[in-house]
């Protein structure tokens, strides 16, 4: 954290030595300078950066207070998303798993965003964790949006033959058909939503929360 203030503060940094060369050093044409000057330069310099380590204190002031107050607004929407993602990543077959990410559609996600979304300024490596989550929640949700409306689709345009051929075996070939088709779908959704739930405890860790059951050690 710190080496990420330091890189904030290179050009507040830079200017200010610049400023004092140009106003010391090379002052009316390179004419000789003095101690008082120079140390009127320095303490210039001094006072500059007093007023930015000022500045950034008061920031990390507000950054730290906005991070623990995010830190328990939202534990408890964080333990109930990852818990309902261990369900999820539990599933002992294709049925129970489209089940369960139906429910992380519809009851999961508005409790993602309600984590992710309208957050005051975070503590910068706090920041960082939720903004990573957000990308990959995106990126959950997405695999498993598709994942479910190609399943769906494939459902319908089967029974809709089954239903024009009016022939039984034709429905056990689409049960066998549509669990070789989704086998990579579902392993595209198992893998999204453990990346999600390894970034929700970070961000766990960060506070040093700890729920009861921990996603990390299921297989």
């Amino acid at each position: 954290m710190w080496s990420s203030r330091f890189e904030q503060a290179i050009p507040i940094i830079g200017s200010c030595f610049g400023g004092f060369i140009c106003g010391v050093i090379a002052r009316n044409g390179f004419v000789d300078w003095t101690g008082e000057t120079l140390v009127a330069g320095f303490l210039g310099l001094a006072g500059g950066l007093l007023a930015y380590l000022a500045a950034t204190a008061q920031q990390r002031a507000i950054e730290k207070r906005n991070s623990f107050s995010f830190g328990v607004r939202t534990h408890q929407n964080r333990t109930l998303a990852t818990r309902a993602i261990q369900e999820l990543m539990e599933a002992r077959n294709h049925s129970k798993l489209y089940q369960r990410a139906n429910d992380f559609i519809n009851i999961t996600s508005p409790i993602m965003e309600e984590i992710l979304t309208g957050n005051d300024p975070l503590e910068s490596h706090l920041a960082q964790l939720v903004a990573k989550t957000s990308h990959q929640f995106i990126e959950a949700r997405e695999t498993i949006q598709f994942a479910i409306e190609a399943r769906n689709y494939r459902k319908a345009e089967w029974d809709k033959a089954i239903l024009q051929e009016f022939k039984k075996p034709m429905a056990e070939s689409r049960d066998i058909v549509m669990e070789v088709d989704i086998e990579a779908e579902a392993k595209a959704i198992l893998i999204s939503i453990k990346i999600l739930a390894e970034y929700l405890y970070m961000i766990d860790d960060h506070f040093k929360f700890h729920h009861d059951t921990h996603p990390r050690s299921s297989s």
